[in-house]
């Protein structure tokens, strides 16, 4: 909004100085602003936490973006999550500050000048009052992806196998304190949710997949303990960590000790302990059973609902409520899902080879093969 002029010369001159002390001070100019092109596209800002201590929104602190390239407008950012703060502002904002201060806006704690902003909208605040500027894909795979693969060593302290030990991974940085074992039963779920890692990669070697459910973490511990609770942690392994390719935890004692490391394993994509014709690690990244040809129980094969039926193969009725999606007759030929696939007929078309007999009639009147290969385009 621009000023309002006076012809009171004391009024301007105090006005002037307040603006100058208030610049100079950090304090909240309020909506005082220099006039913008009204015209101009406005273009989203990010403010990101990119520590590794994620200490900037302590304190119910504030982020405020200081527009310098338009005389020093003032912008109160929208928290989006605990690490990222948000704004819209002109385009041409070219030349921004990002000041950190209290609740009520009356004390400035932290700044970051943040030239050099050219066509990116993240800033990454890297630590106290520096940090780098990057793009907004770059924001957004900040996490764990499904597929991604994670492991621990234990081969430098194989006491984490001692007591028949299940290991688990845990996504939060929560470690053990005070010597205090978890109690499942009675732990917070938000916090305390973990997933048993059994793929051995190699001795004392063990791998985890990255699940649908797990994308959009971005922290990690791995555990060990039985189906009750949970002993002892590793150090944290963070997202950031990952992508700068650390994907081992190696553990050194019994709690939070050891290191991350870099390392290249091979994922075998031959090995399918069910016989599902879906190998191990694709059936973990989609959340299957990697132990159960049918995850669902629902008359089909995992591998079938993926690669034939098109169904959920973690769902009994994924397509129609209340029938089993091996019993769904899906193209209303007569014949069900399960009767089609062992018929080596398209449960998705009434005449699978185009023969202008449909499916059922030939199965059960002409007992002629409704999947005639000659026929099939």
């Amino acid at each position: 909004m621009r000023k309002k002029k006076s012809g009171n010369i004391l009024k301007k001159s105090t006005s002037a100085l307040l603006v100058a002390a208030m610049l100079l001070t950090s304090l909240p100019l309020g909506n005082a602003k220099e006039t913008v092109n009204a015209d101009e596209e406005l273009s989203t800002i990010y403010f990101v936490d990119n520590s590794d201590e994620k200490w900037v929104g302590n304190d119910d602190a504030r982020i405020c973006l200081v527009d310098n390239s338009h005389g020093h407008v003032k912008y109160d950012m929208s928290k989006v999550d605990d690490v990222t703060w948000e704004v819209s502002v002109p385009e041409s904002a070219s030349n921004v500050t990002f000041n950190r201060l209290d609740d009520d806006t009356d004390t400035q704690w932290n700044s970051w000048s943040a030239g050099g902003k050219d066509d990116k909208n993240v800033y990454f605040a890297d630590g106290a009052e520096y940090g780098h500027w990057g793009y907004d894909d770059e924001l957004k795979e900040q996490y764990f992806h499904a597929g991604d693969v994670v492991y621990v060593d234990i081969n430098e302290f194989e006491n984490w196998r001692n007591s028949n030990a299940v290991l688990y991974v845990n996504f939060n940085e929560a470690a053990k304190k005070n010597s205090q074992d978890i109690i499942l039963a009675d732990a917070d779920k938000s916090i305390w949710n973990p997933k048993t890692v059994d793929y051995e990669q190699e001795k004392n070697v063990f791998a985890y997949v990255i699940t649908k459910e797990d994308e959009g973490r971005n922290v990690l511990r791995f555990w060990r303990g039985n189906d009750t609770t949970l002993w002892n942690c590793s150090v944290k392994l963070t997202y950031k960590d990952f992508s700068k390719g650390k994907n081992v935890v190696k553990i050194k004692d019994w709690n939070n000790q050891g290191v991350l490391e870099k390392r290249d394993f091979e994922i075998n994509f031959e090995a399918d302990k069910d016989n599902d014709s879906l190998c191990d690690y694709i059936e973990t990244v989609l959340g299957l059973d990697k132990n159960s040809a049918d995850t669902d129980n629902d008359g089909l094969t995992d591998g079938e609902e993926i690669t034939i039926t098109k169904t959920d193969a973690a769902v009994y009725d994924s397509y129609q409520s209340g029938v089993a999606d091996g019993d769904v007759d899906m193209d209303g030929d007569g014949l069900t899902n399960k009767e089609e696939i062992s018929y080596g007929s398209d449960p998705n078309l009434k005449d699978t080879d185009n023969d202008d007999i449909d499916d059922y009639t030939e199965v059960n009147e002409y007992k002629t093969k409704p999947a005639d290969e000659s026929l099939i385009n």
